[in-house]
């Protein structure tokens, strides 16, 4: 192993060591050449803080990008903190990678009077290891796809691309929706519950405006799609502004000490310098109208979260202790079931690059291959410490049990299961056993559009 010094790059021939100890310190904006790197998939990096003398604040946000893509960040809240990243290769048998280490926070000990080194140092590098099985899932390009397949122009910026949490009501959507808003690049909305709303609306103002001659429509040149896309625009802005909004008064509150609320694991953001261009919305009622915002943001990407039906029956039949209103198992039933159906469908529709389905209970089994799955789909850099979120329990009914204490048939709870099964296991919509046949998206919209326009016209 050889390890030249370039002022802020570091360059090593590794001799195809599977491991090395370094004990390197880096600057803020540093580069790492590893040169005769032995075959791999992954690398990992161990990278750790020094005394908090030599920072402004915690916390602060590192970038890591590999051969000039951001693959991972990382968030420093303390000194003497060690981080393990994992970063990809981009490929099995090169044999030089570069990596750029980006950090908000350093400085030089000398002039902080913290030590006599001169060189500026914001984190220390102690070892790099290379491993030839992969744990990162493949990041799904979704939105270098989309940016190239844009047909209109926006009036301004980059295209939207917010995120919605979907799956049928108690089936930890709030919890998905927090862990994922943590990402330095993405705001968390738990609940808007005016999108649906504005999607139907949109829809039943170009219906009544679309005349058969004459129509504003035709006068300027724009179809629906077009029309709902700019109303995307506009809501995506919106929702950006409002986010940053709210993040500057909870801040302000937090810094004069009156919000004795404040959880930093649910912070909205962890960084002044967090860039947070998307959002994601969790409210339930997106559920039934998923295809139609993924109309109006061609660049929407949707989590599907699937939970077990007879836990999500019981915690519907006891919501009132989640501040909720109880229901009848007959009406759980049905919520879990219709809600379920709509967004399998979603999924069917829109194909598995823009809907990702989760299992609720693999949150509780491996929370970080969760969250590392959901950053691949979303295809934004890895963020392990999304994963915090999980030590908090949220909007919990109390609730639990075996599965014959509901009061329900064995022949319905084996139903229930049969549909939760073949959804995991991607059988045809059309083969499950629902009570009723899916009330498709498109004769649903044309429903409540037709119900708006006859309440207006």
């Amino acid at each position: 192993m050889i390890i030249e010094l370039q002022d802020s790059n570091i360059i090593i021939d590794c001799n195809n060591t599977a491991s090395i100890a370094t004990d390197h310190p880096i600057a803020r904006k540093s580069r790492l050449q590893l040169n005769n790197i032995t075959p791999s998939k992954e690398i990992v990096l161990t990278l750790s803080t020094r005394n908090r003398e030599l920072y402004k604040y915690f916390p602060f946000l590192v970038e890591i990008a590999v051969n000039g893509r951001v693959e991972a960040v990382l968030e420093a809240s303390c000194e003497w903190e060690q981080h393990d990243v994992a970063l990809p290769l981009p490929g099995w048998n090169i044999d030089a990678v570069d990596i750029t280490i980006s950090s908000e926070q350093g400085g030089v000990p000398k002039d902080l009077g913290i030590g006599e080194d001169v060189r500026e140092i914001s984190l220390v590098l102690s070892k790099v290891e290379f491993r030839d099985t992969r744990t990162i899932p493949t990041r799904s390009e979704f939105r270098q796809r989309q940016a190239l397949q844009s047909s209109w122009p926006l009036p301004e910026g980059e295209r939207p691309a917010p995120i919605f949490v979907i799956g049928a009501p108690r089936s930890m959507t709030s919890i998905a929706t927090w862990a994922i808003g943590q990402h330095p690049n993405i705001s968390a909305f738990e609940e808007t519950n005016w999108l649906t709303m504005l999607y139907l609306g949109s829809r039943a103002a170009f219906a009544l405006s679309d005349k058969p001659k004459d129509s504003p429509a035709q006068a300027y040149g724009v179809d629906a799609q077009d029309f709902l896309q700019l109303q995307g625009w506009g809501i995506d802005r919106l929702h950006r502004q409002l986010a940053e909004q709210r993040i500057r008064n909870v801040d302000t509150a937090r810094l004069a000490n009156m919000d004795d609320q404040y959880n930093a694991n649910f912070a909205l953001r962890h960084s002044p310098r967090a860039a947070k261009r998307r959002w994601i919305d969790g409210t339930p009622e997106n559920t039934g109208m998923a295809i139609g915002l993924a109309e109006m943001f061609p660049g929407a990407q949707f989590i599907f979260m699937l939970r077990e039906p007879a836990e999500v029956v019981r915690s519907l039949t006891h919501h009132a202790n989640a501040g909720g209103i109880d229901r009848a198992i007959e009406e759980a039933v049905q919520v879990w079931e219709r809600s379920t159906q709509w967004a399998y469908e979603a999924l069917e529709m829109l194909g598995p690059q823009r809907v990702h389905l989760t299992a609720s209970d693999d949150i509780a089994k491996n929370p970080h291959q969760v969250v590392s799955k959901w950053f691949a789909f979303l295809d934004e850099p890895q963020y392990d410490q999304a994963t915090r979120v999980f030590d908090t329990v949220i909007n919990s009914s109390g609730e639990h049990g075996r599965v014959d204490d509901l009061g329900m048939s064995t022949s319905e709870i084996q139903r229930l299961q049969a549909i939760h099964r073949g959804i995991l296991c991607g059988v045809n919509s059309n083969s499950l056993p629902w009570t009723e046949n899916l009330w498709k998206f498109s004769e649903r919209r044309d429903h409540f559009v037709q119900s708006l326009r006859q309440a207006i016209s």
